[in-house]
Order: C-alpha cells, then structure tokens, then sequence
C-alpha cells in the first residue's frame, strides 16, 4: 500500500481497530446467552454496522472499485460513528442530561416532520 499523504496509513490504522472492536463485539454477541436480546440494544447494531461498513469501506478504497460507492459509504459510517460517540456522554453526569434532551428532539422530530411535509405539500398544491 502506497500513499503520499498518509490517507492510507489512516485507513488501514482505522480498519484494524475496526476489525479488532468488531472481534469483540462478535464475541460479545456469542457470550450473551441469547443474541436475540444482544440484538435488541441499539448499541450493539450500531456497533455492528459501524464494523461492517468500516470493513466495507476499507475494501472499496483498498480495491479502488467504485468511488461513489465509497463516498457513501463514508458517509454512513461517519453518521453511525458520530451517534454512537454522542452515547458515550452518558457516561459522564453533567452530560447525561444532554444526551437524553437530543435523544427526545429527535424522537419528537418525526412528529413535526409530519405536519411540516403534510403542509408543505398542501402549499404547493395550493399554488
């Protein structure tokens, strides 16, 4: 693997962290008695997820198959490592509070993006 900028280095430091955190949540999933209530945290999907992608992404830059591809992919793995780093704050008291303020935002978000694509449809029906 040759780089000039040290990108790739990055990338493949990254994929072998990935790779190891991923062993360990398949362990993790095998330890549990039932993977069913493995499953069921949301924690523990986005754990796999972000392990899967993140070999998945690795591949694809390695391979150089599909940018486009690769892009997205990216961009869904940033997205589930940034929601998973937010669950991290939980960990500390004063932060507590915050994480679960964003958690409730954004259940009461699909509400308001009901009436605000209901009436913004009507809007342009109107006009």
């Amino acid at each position: 693997i040759q780089s000039t900028d040290g990108a790739t280095y990055g990338i493949v430091f990254a994929f072998l962290v990935s790779l190891v955190l991923s062993f360990y949540e398949v362990l993790c999933m095998l330890a549990s008695r039932a993977i069913k209530d493995y499953l069921k945290d949301i924690n523990n999907i986005i754990d796999i997820a972000r392990g899967t992608f993140c070999i998945l992404y690795f591949f694809l830059y390695l391979l150089d198959i599909d940018r486009s591809a690769s892009a997205y992919i990216l961009v869904i793995l940033t997205t589930l490592s940034f929601v998973r780093g937010i669950t991290y704050f939980t960990l500390f008291s004063g932060t507590r509070y915050l994480t679960r303020l964003i958690k409730e935002v954004i259940i009461d978000m699909r509400a308001f993006f009901v009436i605000f694509l209901y009436t913004t449809t009507m809007f342009c029906l109107l006009f």
